[in-house]
């Protein structure tokens, strides 16, 4: 057998078993649809916020430069963390009204309304308790009844009227008519209701649990904020509430530390001013007095060193005001609750340490609502705020420290150029110390005025150096679940089930095929096969009846029995188109069959005389008894009378009567019907010839394929008769054009 002819066979269970491959592959995907009409839908919207570059953006103009002059320089991973912060989720929140889940109770499912709830509830409540607990709500016209558990476990049933309050105990709930939606959706109020109201804890981590901030590349500063619902309309709301609380936390952060500034410069220049006018009123008293005009030149080198070393000095006392501020906030414990907050100090290492502490602290109250205070989490996440408490608290202290070194290096140097001037004299001395006080409170005071003005553009301009590049969008289609993919793979898997049915059901229900299935199993020859043909079935009985006479299976004046395992092998039809086939053939034919089952009567198939079909005198049918009294005469005096004696055999797994007639017989013919005969009942023959004695048994297969030859070693398209006729008529057609 070719290679072209193994395939076939391994895919002839295939082809066979379409039916259940169909049935299978219709199964699954009844299946997918089921989980994709029960399965709630998912919808994600994406945002994108491009965070300014101050190297090469819009912070490179001086002005915005001198703008942000106290703020960091953020990093994308910082700001990453601030987007997902409960501060900027909680100031979303804010924006968006989310405290109150509605769902509408269905026969089949539910539905969660979103600004389309046909009612409108308000409520009070002063047990906390009562936050996040599943409420019932059943409204049938204007009258309304509650449902809900309680802690301990029971259930409470309250009843009320809508527009009208409705208290259980310390909490009041009212519910109202939503009239412009009933009107313009024409949507019933009346039904089953599920809501919450949900706490502003519980409501930022549902928020933190469907929200993913990320960037988009190391080194593009540009951050993409996705969410995930189950209402489109809410998806694309809250990604945008977002990133706007994010840019107005950035702006007021900015403001806020230009007004602490702002204030901090409007009382030096108080202070400055007033110095300031006392030093031009005393230099000018005392050229009025002594006549001066100018300044000799000399003096003029030593008092620009000593002007340097007052500014100096003054840059110094704000530096160290700046300082003084962070460890007033560092011992207050306020750590960023609800805004990120930037330092007049410039050091970028103690600003990034600062905003550590404040993640610590928003973490540690994360970490609160599901531990207690003395838990492993929060006591670690304490250590971490200690630590980063005790290194900023010791930075502080190196930098007060190294501000006193500086301070007094100074003020030596302060001192040494105010002894540079004693050779001056009296006069001249004195006149250039005023005129020198004079010129550094007022180098002071333009220098504070600037940063006045600055600080004040700063503090009034609601401008963000962030912009959101992309608005999130309401979503058309949801991302999960994902039709398509569900069909295929459930198509693919009723596929894949179907062939592993068919396979384990060719193999754990293993039925014989073709001749070598046969052979497999049994040592016993197989001396022909009777084909499925759909029509004269006596055309192929009769080719079957002249293979055998060949063979010389059957010999003239024998007794054949015709046996198989089990029932509807086809006995009695084989045993008599055989003989009918041998009677065409100008034999005398015997056939002797038992009452023992309810088999097909060869009387009732057998043409009437007046058919003309056959010579009926050469035929005959006994029916013989199951106990056999007088067998061996019968079978003696039929054997004379007739060339050929059937025996019609019941099944011989089931009769013992069957072995009996096997060996009063002279040939034996086991059997096997395509497709019908299970494979375990191919060793039956080879026990039976093993234990009895049998002598002379064969194998004869019944209803085989048609597609093979008449001793069935060949089989395929070339052996169909079909195909055989097809050819004789292409050939015929080519004589006629010839």
């Amino acid at each position: 057998m070719n290679s072209l002819d193994n395939i076939k066979k391994q895919l002839k269970p295939i082809l066979i078993g379409v039916p259940w491959v169909i049935f299978f592959i219709g199964m699954s995907l009844f299946v997918g649809n089921q989980f994709i009409s029960y399965s709630p839908n998912i919808y994600q919207s994406i945002a994108k916020i491009k965070l300014e570059d101050q190297k090469q953006g819009f912070t490179n103009n001086k002005l915005y430069q001198t703008q942000d002059r106290f703020s960091a320089e953020n990093r994308i991973q910082t700001e990453t963390e601030m987007l997902k912060s409960h501060a900027i989720i909680s100031r979303a929140l804010d924006s968006l009204y989310l405290d109150i889940s509605v769902t509408r109770v269905g026969k089949i499912k539910n539905t969660e309304l979103y600004k389309n709830c046909p009612f409108i509830l308000s409520y009070e409540l002063d047990d906390r308790s009562f936050y996040d607990r599943e409420i019932e709500v059943t409204i049938k016209d204007s009258l309304i009844v509650l449902s809900f558990q309680e802690p301990n476990g029971s259930t409470t049933t309250v009843t009320g009227e809508l527009c009208q309050v409705i208290n259980i105990g310390k909490n009041t709930l009212q519910f109202n008519r939503n009239s412009d939606l009933l009107i313009s959706q024409n949507i019933a109020l009346s039904g089953k209701y599920k809501i919450i109201i949900h706490s502003k804890e519980s409501l930022i981590n549902l928020v933190s649990s469907k929200l993913d901030v990320k960037a988009m590349d190391k080194e593009i500063a540009v951050i993409r904020v996705v969410y995930k619902d189950k209402m489109p309309l809410r998806t694309a709301e809250l990604a945008n509430a977002i990133c706007k609380a994010y840019i107005q936390d950035y702006i007021q952060a900015k403001s806020k530390s230009a007004n602490k500034t702002s204030h901090f410069i409007d009382e030096k220049l108080k202070e400055v001013g007033k110095a300031l006018i006392q030093s031009e009123v005393e230099l000018e008293a005392y050229k009025l007095n002594h006549g001066i005009v100018n300044i000799l030149q000399e003096t003029e080198t030593g008092l620009r060193e000593i002007s340097k070393i007052k500014l100096q000095l003054m840059n110094l006392e704000m530096h160290e005001r700046e300082i003084l501020a962070l460890e007033e906030y560092i011992n207050s414990g306020d750590y960023f609750y609800e805004t990120a907050i930037n330092f007049g100090y410039g050091d970028l290492l103690m600003t990034e340490l600062v905003k550590k502490l404040k993640l610590w602290s928003d973490e540690k109250k994360d970490l609160l609502l599901k531990y207690t205070p003395n838990s492993d989490q929060i006591q670690t996440v304490d250590n971490k705020i200690e630590e980063v408490k005790s290194y900023i608290i010791e930075g502080i202290k190196t930098s007060r420290q190294s501000i006193e070194i500086k301070r007094k290096n100074i003020e030596v140097s302060l001192e040494k150029s105010n002894r540079q001037l004693d050779d001056i004299p009296v006069i001249e001395r004195q006149l250039q110390i005023l005129n020198r006080n004079f010129k550094l409170q007022e180098s002071v005071f333009d220098f504070l005025s600037k940063k006045k003005i600055e600080s004040s553009i700063t503090a009034s301009s609601f401008i963000s150096f962030h912009r959101i590049i992309q608005t999130a969008q309401v979503p058309k289609g949801p991302i999960s679940p994902n039709r398509k993919l569900i069909h295929f793979v459930s198509g693919a898997l009723g596929l894949f089930l179907g062939i592993v049915f068919i396979y384990i059901k060719k193999y754990v229900f293993a039925k014989i095929h073709d001749k070598e299935d046969v052979e497999k199993c049994s040592t016993l020859p197989v001396i022909g096969i009777a084909r499925h043909v759909k029509g004269d079935k006596l055309s192929e009985f009769g080719k079957l009846a002249k293979v055998l006479v060949l063979k010389n299976q059957l010999v003239p004046n024998s007794i054949i029995c015709i046996t198989s395992a089990i029932a509807k092998d086809g006995r009695s039809t084989v045993a008599f188109y055989l003989s009918k086939a041998l009677v065409g053939l100008g034999y005398s034919v015997c056939l002797l069959r038992t009452n023992i089952e309810n088999s097909i009567n060869p009387i009732n198939i057998w043409p009437s005389k007046n058919s003309g079909d056959i010579d009926l005198q050469n035929f005959k049918q006994v029916i013989i008894n199951r106990d056999f009294v007088g067998i061996d005469e019968l079978l003696k005096e039929k054997k004379e009378a007739f060339d050929f004696v059937f025996l019609d055999s019941p099944p011989a797994i089931l009769c013992v009567e069957a072995i009996q007639m096997m060996k009063k017989s002279d040939f034996v013919f086991y059997l096997m019907r395509a497709g019908k005969t299970q494979m375990k009942y191919a060793y039956f023959p080879d026990l039976l010839k093993e234990e009895y004695g049998l002598k002379n048994i064969s194998i004869l297969l019944n209803d085989f394929s048609g597609n093979a030859n008449y001793s069935g070693d060949f089989h395929g398209g070339n052996f169909s008769e079909r195909r055989e006729k097809r050819n004789g008529f292409i050939h015929w057609i080519k004589n006629i054009k010839r």
